[in-house]
């Protein structure tokens, strides 16, 4: 070993240095125990050194109860973003998915519609306030062309439809948007229920009862 006399750099000549302490110093020497450890805390806990918000350390499933934090290859990288890769790409499924199934939203949180820091999954995108609950494309004829959430739609003479939900509302305060397709007619909700609703359709300039095509969406709370 030795220490050059213009650079003054240490050379060890593939040789192994032992006995060297925990660093203490940001530019101090670490040894392969020293950041194996820090590289695999797990819980809640700060990244390395305490370093909270800083950029390009990610959490990192470990395995399928455990995390860890890593440093990202690119600086620049965000923490939100970096975080992300992390999940997607996480040799352990498991794991990544406990984390975010501890990140997902709520019900309330989704009816509330306030919360910035949760995760909305599939399942809990309906519970928001502004998203249609249940919807259907319908012929004259009471055919259904498509919908969401809409179990049946039955005739009850000329002009009269009911339209039935898969999964009922908390109640009959709902909104429902109705819109003529093809002849115009004019309309009107007649009944409302937590799992049905009645409709309407009218001739225009007439005001007789009429059969019609029809787009139909309700907004509420289920």
């Amino acid at each position: 070993m030795s220490i050059s006399a213009t650079t003054g750099q240490f050379d060890a000549i593939t040789h192994n240095i032992q006995n060297v302490v925990d660093p203490l110093l940001a530019q101090d020497a670490a040894t392969k125990a020293y950041v194996d450890a820090r590289a695999s805390v797990t819980g809640n806990v700060s990244p390395p050194g305490g370093l909270i918000g800083s950029p390009g350390y990610f959490l990192k499933a470990l395995t399928a109860t455990t995390f860890g934090w890593a440093r990202s290859v690119a600086a620049d990288i965000s923490d939100a973003t970096a975080f992300g890769i992390s999940l997607i790409k996480a040799a352990n499924a498991a794991a990544a998915q406990t984390l975010i199934d501890v990140l997902a939203s709520t019900k309330v949180q989704m009816q509330a519609g306030t919360d910035n820091t949760t995760t909305v999954t599939p399942v809990r995108v309906n519970d928001h306030d502004g998203v249609a609950k249940a919807s259907a494309a319908v012929t004259s004829g009471a055919t259904i062309l498509e919908s969401e959430n809409v179990a049946s739609v039955t005739g009850g003479g000329t002009g009269v439809y009911t339209i039935t939900f898969t999964t009922p509302f908390a109640n009959s305060n709902y909104r429902v948007h109705l819109t003529a397709f093809g002849v115009p007619f004019n309309g009107s909700v007649t009944a409302k229920a937590v799992g049905s609703c009645t409709i309407n359709l009218y001739a225009t300039g007439t005001g007789v009862l009429t059969n019609g095509a029809f787009d139909i969406t309700f907004l509420g709370r289920q």
